[in-house]
């Protein structure tokens, strides 16, 4: 299954920081560590840390620097010397100098966010959609991009539709909500914001691969499958008053990522939870909800693990699927990427992943072609 006798493939990371479209090359000596926490879930934050000496005319080569601002862009990307893969990309959200009593520790700190800070900057009161057409979630994200240097991803869902929304929050905190209300993820990659449903068919990424001799790049893997989550949902219905009707039960609709149910089919603990309500007369709505936490108790398979950027080669990206070998029968086999925390210090570059899945066995056959190919790498 592996190659055991063939050298490693390393492929030597380095990081590669832009600002306002420019590379700080002037700034990589003094660059500690890098830290990028990127999810499905949540916006992805990131820091970079500096030391920052001083010349002898009190000038900080760091702190002093007319680059690093609140507000300017960034990209981070990681270069294997074949090829550039990015990591994130948005606005430095704050810089920290230090000054400690020994000249000598004095650092900076650049704290970064996502392109997801261009739309949280301010609220908005507004209506979209007005009756009876209403609108869609797409449109709207569609309009909230407009002059934001923002595309939708192209695999974007509609949403719901027949909309009138008021807003009193910012595009950011809206564009959560609504993507709640759809059992959706928000996601911010690479110039595109992706609107959706879980991504868990079509191309994988890399294979991590586990106990693999000279071709192993997975540093730590260790999977829990637990009975602690519901993967059905009682929900109570309502007619086109908003009056309760009868109660339905929800079940998770997501693709199984293997050949074998994750539980004994006896297992009846927690199997069934009900859903709240929600303030919303919206039937689609509160089904969405639902159905959404339905598919997230489905996943009770949950994994945290490390693999080495040199070894592996690529950048792991949360939301989307990748396969991990040589850890058995059963939990080898298709994951979905919920985070990853990218670091780059002394010792190289490592990425922590937290992986995720709804059943056990390998998947019964591989990806057509890998993620690298659809995304540019």
């Amino acid at each position: 299954m592996f190659d055991f006798l063939s050298a490693a493939h390393v492929h030597p990371a380095e990081c590669l920081i832009k600002v306002d479209g420019a590379e700080i090359a002037d700034l990589y000596p003094y660059v500690t560590t890098v830290t990028v926490d990127a999810s499905r879930l949540m916006e992805t934050r990131g820091t970079i840390t500096f030391a920052s000496p001083a010349d002898e005319n009190d000038h900080w080569l760091v702190a002093d620097h007319p680059r690093l601002r609140p507000g300017a862009s960034f990209v981070i990307e990681a270069d294997f010397t074949d090829a550039r893969e990015e990591i994130v990309r948005g606005v430095i959200q704050a810089v920290s100098p230090s000054f400690p009593s020994n000249a000598g520790e004095a650092q900076v700190s650049v704290a970064l966010r996502d392109d997801g800070a261009r739309l949280d900057r301010e609220p908005r009161v507004a209506v979209h959609g007005t009756p009876p057409a209403g609108t869609t979630d797409l449109a709207v994200l569609t309009s909230f991009l407009s002059g934001t240097g923002l595309v939708p991803h192209p695999q974007c869902g509609m949403g719901l539709s027949g909309l009138v929304l008021h807003q009193r929050t910012t595009d950011l905190q809206m564009l959560r909500d609504r993507a709640a209300s759809n059992g959706y993820d928000l996601q911010f990659e690479r110039g595109q914001v992706y609107f959706g449903p879980m991504r868990l068919t079509g191309l994988s990424q890399p294979t991590i691969l586990a106990y693999a001799g000279q071709a192993t790049n997975c540093r730590s893997f260790a999977p829990h499958n637990g009975n602690e989550y519901a993967r059905q949902q009682r929900l109570m219905g309502r007619d086109a008053h908003g009056d309760p009707t009868r109660e339905r039960t929800i079940d998770s609709d997501a693709a199984e990522l293997g050949t074998q149910p994750s539980r004994m089919p006896t297992a009846q603990v927690r199997s069934r939870q009900r859903h709240d309500r929600y303030t919303t007369s919206s039937d689609d709505e509160n089904q969405a909800r639902a159905r959404r936490s339905a598919v997230d108790g489905h996943f009770n398979i949950q994994a945290e693990g490390e693999v080495d950027g040199a070894l592996y080669g690529h950048v792991l990206l949360p939301g989307h699927p990748v396969d991990i070998d040589g850890v058995g029968d059963m939990y080898s086999g298709t994951y979905f990427v919920d985070s990853v925390t990218h670091q780059f210090d002394v010792h190289g570059y490592s990425q922590k992943f937290r992986v995720c899945r709804n059943a056990l066995g390998r998947s019964p056959a591989p990806p057509v072609s890998r993620l690298a190919g659809v995304l540019g790498r």
